[in-house]
């Protein structure tokens, strides 16, 4: 949850305002599994490990934080970061074609302009056995229509995204992507792009080097087991008590009472939005809740964080769990950044996802997506696939918006790239999302069944 609410103009956003921009469709696009799928029968010198027939140098550098960035047009493309992506010999089948000026949901409509149609193939060296990050930068021309362009992506024989549509995704004429990671167990990344509906398209590709293990592992976790009233585990979850608004004239009092923060028995973790009677005969309410954080006990760089919860819905509830940087007392907000993993502003399946960091223009800028996940009264996987090139944020495994560097304003600073603490808060009303009203359900919960940080 961000500390201040601003739109791109620095001035607070409206609830209505938000919710307005968010996509209105069933459900979220199928989309990106990070999975180990069964081998799939390639072509004779395309198995995983080997090398690639025609892979493009020089190689993919085996340190975290560097990255090789290509496009797939004929010349070199500055992006609005003034970084240039070079051409590239790694692709195979399709042609070049030039989508026009009209890219928008971009600060770099220049790096999708040109783009490679109907390309079945891209191969690359890497520098050592390991896992990399994939972000493959996509575009569709205007008049596209919904699944008229489908794809799915193979990667050194694993199945890692399956049925992409950019249309359904971001809109036909603006700027998507399709990211995930992949072990790459020999010299070459391979990776097929096979056309479901339509032809292939890939305007440019960014390949970041995460670990030299070839598996995941879990960094953290919190299961929230204990017996029922218990506070969280106070050698991972601490408080931040008091009132004053919290950067968003918010109306609740958080508390280090069990009465807005406690176990339930059952392996979930219960915060609590409460309703108290006003201090005198027809004064207005007031509110209680909490605010938990893992500063100066857990912390972490990269890696996927996942939160399962059942998420409450109502008037003037707005309950997140999200990220700030660890060097929040020195650089402040928005010098630390922030990620929001979760965050719903009490509409019923209304979920967001948004990055959050400095602007020398804007003082904060905003990055990220709010969507329609159907998802009401059960519990859901959120997660962040939180890497050096970009961040994928999915509901269930499906992914929704992609944050990347490229895309944002020159203005804007990316401050992704340091260790981050976790919080777990539950606010009620404010300039977002406006106040509570009769309909509203007090008390309110939100659940927490698991949260935990997978690095490789």
């Amino acid at each position: 949850m961000s500390a201040v609410r601003r739109g791109g103009d620095g001035r607070p956003v409206s609830v209505g305002h938000l919710l307005s921009s968010m996509a209105r469709r069933g459900g979220i696009v199928a989309g990106i599994a990070l999975m180990a799928a069964t081998a799939l029968v390639l072509p004779a010198g395309h198995e995983p490990g080997s090398p690639c027939e025609g892979a493009a140098g020089p190689s993919v550098p085996a340190t975290v934080g560097t990255s090789v960035a290509v496009t797939a047009g004929d010349e070199p493309v500055v992006d609005a970061t003034g970084r240039s992506w070079a051409p590239s010999d790694g692709f195979s089948g399709g042609e070049v074609v030039d989508l026009g000026d009209s890219i928008a949901r971009t600060a770099s409509p220049q790096l999708y302009r040109t783009a490679r149609e109907g390309v079945d193939r891209y191969s690359r060296l890497v520098e050592r056995p390991g896992t990399y990050v994939v972000d493959l930068f996509v575009a569709v021309p205007p008049g596209t229509d919904v699944d008229e362009r489908v794809v799915d992506v193979v990667a050194n024989g694993r199945e890692v995204a399956t049925n992409q549509d950019p249309v359904a995704d971001a809109g036909a004429g603006n700027a998507a992507h399709i990211m995930f990671a992949v072990p790459v167990s020999g010299s070459c990344l391979d990776l097929h792009l096979i056309p479901v509906r339509g032809r292939t398209i890939v305007s440019a590709i960014e390949i970041g080097f995460l670990s030299p293990d070839l598996t995941n592992r879990q960094h953290w976790s919190d299961e929230f087991d204990g017996p029922s009233g218990a506070p969280p585990d106070p050698h991972t979850w601490g408080h931040e008590v008091g009132g004053g608004g919290w950067g968003n004239k918010e109306m609740q009092v958080h508390t280090s009472d069990t009465a807005n923060a406690r176990l339930d028995g059952m392996g979930h973790l219960a915060v609590i939005a409460r309703e108290h009677a006003g201090p005198t005969p027809g004064s207005p309410p007031t509110y209680t809740s909490a605010r938990l954080l893992t500063k100066d006990k857990v912390s972490f760089e990269y890696g996927r964080i996942s939160v399962v919860a059942r998420v409450p819905s109502g008037t003037g509830l707005w309950p997140g769990v999200w990220a700030l940087g660890t060097d929040i007392d020195e650089a402040g907000f928005p010098g630390s950044g922030e990620i929001d993993i979760l965050e719903s502003p009490g509409e019923a399946g209304a979920v967001m996802g948004h990055i959050h960091g400095p602007d020398s223009e804007l003082g904060t800028f905003s990055a990220g997506k709010g969507i329609d996940t159907g998802i009401v009264g059960r519990f859901a996987e959120y997660s962040v696939l939180w890497t050096p090139i970009g961040l994928q944020f999915t509901v269930e495994g499906e992914p929704y918006f992609v944050a990347a560097p490229a895309d944002l304003a020159p203005t804007s600073e990316w401050v992704f790239d340091k260790p981050y603490y976790l919080l777990i808060t539950f606010s009620v009303g404010g300039t977002l999302p406006g106040p509570p009203d009769a309909t509203t359900p007090f008390p309110a919960e939100l659940l927490v069944d698991r949260i935990g940080v997978t690095s490789w």
